[in-house]
């Protein structure tokens, strides 16, 4: 399974546009926040990054999911994605007789054997 790393510039775009939809400056995200202007005009730039504490605390300031802070709308629209094709591939597989599934594990076997020789 792939590890989804966040990444900051997407987080710091998110944290902007949310800031500006609610009329929110700088100065009061960081007074609300508790830490230096700087931080918030890094943040939003991409350079800094956030903990969990201060994640949750956006949510609270912005009325929103935590999942709206860290992931972008592209990124949810491909995960629902990648979710309806598997769950598509596991309707068919409850048509297929015994046989075929046999060979549709061989296939995806070879498959995997073939990406991790690739990825040494």
């Amino acid at each position: 399974m792939k590890e989804r790393t966040f990444n900051k510039k997407e987080i710091g775009l998110i944290v902007q546009k949310l800031r500006i939809e609610r009329g929110i400056t700088k100065k009061q995200l960081a007074f609300d926040l508790n830490v230096d202007l700087s931080f918030i005009t890094q943040l939003e730039a991409g350079q800094k990054g956030l903990n969990l504490d201060d994640l949750v605390e956006l949510s609270y300031i912005f009325d929103v999911n935590v999942k709206d802070i860290i992931f972008s709308e592209g990124y949810l629209k491909k995960a629902e994605e990648r979710f309806n094709k598997k769950k598509e591939v596991l309707r068919l597989c409850f048509s297929l007789d015994e046989e075929e599934i046999d060979y549709i594990l061989e296939i995806i076997y070879n498959i995997t054997v073939f990406r991790d020789k690739i990825k040494k």
